[in-house]
């Protein structure tokens, strides 16, 4: 009987233990998005109705955090028929750990849109070609592909 009430005890224990860490590892998630996520201000200017095509050359890329708030980023600077387009890529650390570079004078498409926050305007790509490589950041609703949580 001892036996029986110790394993359901720690059977309880374990279980409490078990959640706890999920529900801390998905704070700690968020918290890493550091506004990029979905329900990040950022993320809420998307608007699929709005979705337009650039093609131009990378003229640098910069580590930066679009508007006050939000954690470093990848912005590519892109040379256009239409003058420079600054495109928030992501968080520095999904772009980062891309099969995928970005280098002065590249050629690449972009679908995405185009936002103003802040006084700010920013085009906020979804899809991004370069030769024969497709870099999926968004789905087309603006979901991030580094935001885990629109799995559930």
């Amino acid at each position: 009987m001892k036996k029986r009430i110790f394993t359901i005890a720690t059977v309880s224990v374990l279980a409490c233990f078990c959640q706890a860490l999920a529900i801390t590892g998905t704070v700690k998630a968020r918290q890493e998005l550091g506004g990029w996520g979905t329900d990040g201000e950022f993320s809420q200017m998307f608007n699929r109705q709005g979705i337009v095509f650039l093609t131009g050359t990378v003229e640098g890329i910069r580590n930066i955090a679009p508007i006050k708030g939000m954690t470093k980023g990848v912005i590519a600077v892109l040379k256009t028929p239409g003058g420079m387009v600054e495109l928030a890529l992501g968080p520095k650390w999904f772009i980062n750990n891309q099969k995928i570079s970005f280098l002065k004078n590249d050629m690449i498409e972009v679908r995405g849109v185009k936002v103003t926050l802040r006084k700010k305007t920013f085009f906020i790509p979804a899809r991004i070609i370069k030769g024969n490589y497709v870099l999926e950041l968004r789905n087309d609703d603006g979901v991030p592909v580094w935001d885990a949580a629109r799995r559930r």
